[in-house]
């Protein structure tokens, strides 16, 4: 007698494998979870799109941040700094927590600053003065090391030498 060959299945596969009424809840859930990662990417939950700036304005000057929120393991990003003077800079300081940078390799900082020291707790970087109404705008390149994972919080401030003229927090998440 000649087997049904519509009813053959390849070694390792039987009849409790083309049962269509098992496995959908397996099925829509997995479709579930695809959907919510999906949608959560889009929504940049896990980084992407554009980058927050974050200004303060005082009497001595304006200090404007584009940076980041959320980054991943290995990716290279931009920071975008802006100090503009209100009144005339005689030594305009650009000074960075060293908790922001946990972790982070800093490629380049366009233009270089005239001077670096780590004073106070915090990383320095001099620059030329500042007339009144004029600006500087600083571009620092990096990479997210890979061990970095987790939150950071910091500080972006604008002295005038020792003193400050404006400061903003900064924060920055890592995911893997």
């Amino acid at each position: 007698m000649a087997k049904d060959q519509s009813k053959a299945f390849p070694d390792g596969i039987g009849e409790e494998h083309a049962d269509s009424n098992k496995g959908h809840i397996g099925g829509w859930l997995a479709l579930l979870v695809l959907g919510a990662l999906l949608a959560s990417a889009l929504l940049g939950l896990f980084g992407g799109g554009r980058d927050p700036t974050r200004a303060v304005t005082t009497p001595a000057g304006r200090l404007a941040v584009t940076a980041p929120l959320v980054l991943r393991n290995g990716e290279f990003f931009e920071i975008r700094i802006r100090a503009g003077a209100r009144r005339a800079i005689a030594k305009p300081v650009l000074a960075i927590s060293p908790q922001y940078w946990r972790h982070l390799t800093i490629n380049t900082m366009i233009p270089a600053p005239t001077g670096e020291t780590f004073e106070d707790g915090q990383f320095r970087f001099e620059f030329e003065p500042l007339d009144p109404g004029k600006s500087l705008e600083v571009k620092i390149d990096g990479q997210v090391n890979p061990a970095r994972l987790g939150s950071s919080r910091g500080a972006v401030t604008l002295l005038d030498d020792k003193v400050p003229l404006a400061e903003l927090p900064v924060h920055l998440k890592v995911f893997p």
